[in-house]
């Protein structure tokens, strides 16, 4: 994770992509939070991993669930701090484009708002990763959530379940993210995680 958010290349996203699978190949299960249509998922499915995959929004959700393997268990759901319902605001201009890819729990997001706000469940991923035996990848792009979740992890030590999280960071788009993104960076620092989480796109 670094200091502050930048844009990757092309280039850099297909190095990114083929990093986030080798990393799965050697791991022991695969989280994609943010699954949405299951376009990353697909990959994940290839490695042969135990890939649990979360979805909330319901536009995206039956797209997700097309994708059907024996190493692959997908969840309606976002992911969050508790397990209730949460709001899931979506893009501004949901009524003309019906992009679901924005989708996020976090309502100070710049480019969505409650006009198409739907009720989602939330799952707390302590459990499931609780029981799995071994070290995990993740994929993560879950819209600005992400500052609480890793916070979340870090004290409750789910972080050092993990090898690698491959993080899309949305400072730039939530209400003080670049303070966000800072404080989370140094968290990590002082208490040696900072390499579990990467960059992502």
């Amino acid at each position: 994770m670094r200091p502050s958010v930048r844009k990757f290349s092309e280039i850099e996203k297909e190095e990114s992509l083929k990093s986030l699978i080798s990393a799965a190949i050697n791991s022991d299960f695969v989280f994609d939070l943010g699954a949405n249509i299951g376009k990353i998922t697909k990959h994940l499915i290839g490695t042969g991993k135990d890939v649990f995959a979360f979805e909330p929004d319901p536009a995206a959700f039956p797209h997700l669930q097309k994708l059907t393997a024996p190493n692959l268990k997908i969840f309606h759901s976002a992911v969050w701090v508790n397990e209730k319902k949460q709001t899931l605001f979506r893009h501004k201009d949901w009524e003309k484009s019906h992009s679901h890819t924005s989708s996020s729990l976090i309502s100070s997001k710049v480019n969505v708002d409650s006009r198409n706000a739907v009720e989602v469940n939330s799952i707390d991923i302590s459990g499931i990763v609780s029981n799995l035996r071994g070290i995990g990848v993740m994929k993560m792009d879950v819209e600005g959530a992400e500052y609480a979740l890793l916070n979340y992890w870090s004290d409750s030590k789910v972080l050092n379940r993990f090898e690698s999280i491959f993080c899309e960071f949305h400072a730039k788009k939530i209400r003080f993210g670049r303070v966000k993104h800072l404080l989370l960076y140094l968290k990590l620092v002082v208490r040696g995680q900072n390499k579990i989480v990467r960059d992502w796109y």
